[in-house]
């Protein structure tokens, strides 16, 4: 069957679709290691699309035929006038994150609460925030932006951290979903893989004060005693001080979380057939390939949409395990 790939793009109150030649060229990206996914879109110069604005709230929808799906929602960042045309680019609400710094003392809060909160803070919706660690004080300030704090909350937890494609949260530990399979020969178009040896083998974390006798909850983790964790074994040790480790349990499950993410050893890149069905933290299946360690499941990392004239309709999609 032919695939006819397809595109519609508001723009504020205006829609633009691929069939009246007016979009030239659009990328989409989103990633778990990007704080905001972005959106880039070359426009034809016309009356329609010389009224395009910053600010002008923007989503953009691909597929095939009258079948699209959502794959971007945010608001134009910056609109740029060529010779040939006029490219808009755009951010999603993730941004909000970056722009946010606040001060605030959080007492007995597990990390989604704290998540949870942030995103309020910033006007932004939250689709799902898992608990995570429970802190006795956890203390947030403005050296570091809304969307630091948040990440660093997701290390801690060995959660994953992003916008879904509505402009929600979604703070939690990766989960196996139903595959979606990715063989060479049927829609595989190119693929890179790195297999990396792990630097280190095991994790220690020290933290500033000692509830490990008594429990996180009470006030002598005050005092000096030391605090330290561990996960993993073997010669090659990372140390690591994080303040907000306050007793024992704590300190071990950040370590655990930070050695879970240090022996994921095999990465790369995809490029397939256009798919906005992928998104992240997806699971994919790669079949087909004749070096056969890179087969098998990864979970998504990044997800990029590109369609145009020349590469027709396609996603590169980022992977690891």
């Amino acid at each position: 069957m032919l695939l006819k790939p397809s595109c519609k793009v508001r723009v504020g109150s205006e829609n633009f679709e691929s069939s009246s030649m007016c979009i030239i060229d659009v990328r989409v990206a989103r990633s778990l290691d990007v704080p905001a996914g972005s959106c880039e879109i070359l426009f034809n110069i016309s009356n329609k699309t010389s009224k395009i604005k910053e600010g002008d709230e923007l989503s953009v929808q691909l597929g095939y035929r009258e079948e699209l799906e959502d794959v971007f929602s945010g608001f134009i960042n910056d609109v740029e006038n060529e010779i040939t045309g006029i490219r808009v680019l755009g951010l999603d609400s993730a941004s909000k994150l970056l722009a946010l710094r606040v001060n605030q003392v959080y007492e007995g809060q597990n990390a989604g609460q704290i998540v949870s909160d942030l995103a309020r803070k910033a006007g932004i919706i939250v689709e799902e925030a898992a608990d995570g660690i429970r802190f006795p004080q956890y203390t947030v300030d403005d050296s570091k932006n809304a969307y630091e704090h948040m990440k660093d909350l997701a290390n801690k937890c060995g959660f994953n951290l992003y916008m879904n494609v509505k402009n929600q949260i979604v703070f939690k530990r990766y989960e196996r979903k139903e595959l979606h399979v990715l063989e060479y020969g049927k829609n595989i178009v190119q693929i890179e893989a790195n297999k990396h040896e792990p630097s280190f083998t095991q994790v220690f974390v020290r933290g500033e004060s000692p509830a490990s006798f008594r429990g996180a909850d009470k006030a002598h983790w005050l005092t000096k005693r030391l605090v330290e964790g561990s996960a993993g074994s073997g010669g090659n040790r990372l140390l690591l001080v994080d303040p907000a480790a306050k007793d024992r349990d704590m300190a071990d499950k950040i370590a655990e979380a930070r050695l879970n993410e240090l022996m994921k050893t095999l990465s790369g890149n995809v490029k397939i057939i256009g798919n906005t069905a992928i998104d992240l933290c997806d699971t994919i299946e790669i079949r087909g390939l004749k070096q056969t360690h890179i087969n098998g499941e990864y979970q998504v990392q990044s997800v990029e949409h590109v369609l145009n004239r020349r590469e027709g309709f396609i996603t590169i999609v980022g992977f690891k395990r």
